[in-house]
């Protein structure tokens, strides 16, 4: 009886599977990883198991991850990556402009999404990033320093002169309407 070796088996296995890409990692041993396609899915599944396996990913590769969904956009725009896009830059701003994003998800036709799912997927991840950029704005605004506590001591005895100056005018003129209206 022969044996079969594990490469053997490893290289019938991924042939049979005709789905897996079939590399060696370095170490004589080969080594099976997802082909580079399913960016072209826009099935909920794909585009869930995605974005869960982004969020576990360290924030540079997450960056990595990101900056080869853009050069696929870039090279051969589709559905599918568009909507891997909007996933994944609700977990690292290295998946590009969200507004570009957001509005490109929106404006993507119905016909282009005929699962219901998906359509109301979309619709929530557009509404994450909205409210996730409008988060980040108001953040640097409350950052801002206030006006009134930043304004120099100086300015603020001119301030007080002028109102007692007005204050002064003021009484000045209800004095005049007293003196006129009593005539």
């Amino acid at each position: 009886m022969r044996t079969i070796s594990r490469g053997a088996v490893a290289a019938a296995f991924a042939l049979l599977s005709g789905c897996a890409e079939f590399q060696y990692n370095g170490l004589g041993r080969p080594s099976f990883s997802r082909p580079r396609d399913y960016y072209a899915r826009s099935d909920l599944d794909e585009l869930l198991r995605f974005g869960s396996e982004l969020a576990r990913k360290t924030r540079s590769a997450r960056a990595e991850e990101c900056r080869a969904l853009l050069d696929r956009q870039h090279d051969m725009p589709n559905v599918g990556v568009q909507l891997h896009l909007l996933a994944g830059r609700l977990l690292s701003d290295a998946c590009g402009d969200a507004r570009k994003i957001s509005d490109s998800a929106s404006a993507l036709p119905p016909a282009s999404l005929p699962d219901p799912r998906v359509r109301w997927w979309v619709a929530a991840q557009v509404e994450a990033l909205k409210r996730l950029s409008e988060s980040k704005k108001l953040a640097v605004v409350e950052r801002k320093p206030k006006m009134a506590n930043s304004v120099p001591a100086s300015q603020k005895d001119e301030a007080r002169v002028l109102r007692e100056k007005l204050e002064a005018i003021r009484s000045i003129e209800r004095r005049l309407d007293e003196v006129n209206g009593g005539k």
